[in-house]
């Protein structure tokens, strides 16, 4: 099976963020299923990007993110802003 997963705040193990997410797609990669994760560079996250869209791969999870910045110190309409970049760029088309 095919997953893909649109959650701004990923993270590996690594991080120092919630990796609820990462180690839920680590075992859906262990049961055989192909898993994409589009996320967004987080404060607290151990993942970065030097493109606008880059995809990396971390223990077998695909992920593809949106160089766009989302913290919370951030004003409420420049992170409604950015959080609506994730699923209308290119990445987050099928």
């Amino acid at each position: 099976m095919n997953i893909l997963y649109f959650y701004q705040y990923f993270a590996t193990s690594k991080g120092s963020w919630g990796t609820r997410v990462h180690e839920f797609t680590k075992e859906w990669v262990k049961e055989g299923h192909q898993v994409t994760v589009v996320t967004s560079v987080y404060s607290k996250s151990d993942i970065s990007a030097s493109k606008f869209i880059q995809t990396n791969y971390y223990e077998g999870v695909k992920v593809i993110i949106i160089n766009v910045r989302i913290d919370n110190r951030q004003p409420f309409l420049k992170r409604i802003f950015h959080s609506l970049l994730i699923p209308l760029s290119p990445a987050g088309m099928p």
